[in-house]
């Protein structure tokens, strides 16, 4: 695949991706829930599993860089396989805990973004 197929395939992906978000916010009227680690009144299974992803993403891009020192395709991957974690988790516990407000389309959505983004990055050759 050539720079510009490359180029017109990511900015399609990132225009569908705003279109969607756009439609939850304006036409659904779903607003985003900001979340923080370690917010006031969060569940401590969900920030013990946030922080457990933070160091694993801290152990994963030192054992990637010692493994392959030169790759930046490959030293990405424990950044997208995090934010998509993260998201999916986060996602999830809007999903039990507030499911009145579905925030927790934003954030699945997200997820899936960072799933497709390590897709496209890394097995469309």
């Amino acid at each position: 695949m050539s720079f510009e197929q490359t180029l017109l395939v990511f900015l399609t992906f990132v225009a569908i991706v705003f279109s969607i978000d756009f439609y939850l916010v304006k036409v659904l009227k779903i607003k985003r829930t900001k979340k923080k680690t370690f917010d006031k009144g969060r569940e401590k299974l969900f920030i013990v599993s946030e922080v457990s992803l933070m160091i694993g993403f801290t152990i994963g891009i030192f054992v990637i860089a010692a493994i392959f020192p030169l790759s930046t395709g490959v030293a990405s991957l424990p950044l997208l396989l995090f934010l998509a974690l993260l998201f999916l988790i986060r996602g999830i516990e809007e999903f039990i805990y507030n499911k009145e407000a579905k925030g927790y389309y934003h954030d699945w959505i997200g997820s899936f973004c960072f799933v497709c983004t390590f897709t496209f990055l890394f097995f469309a050759r």
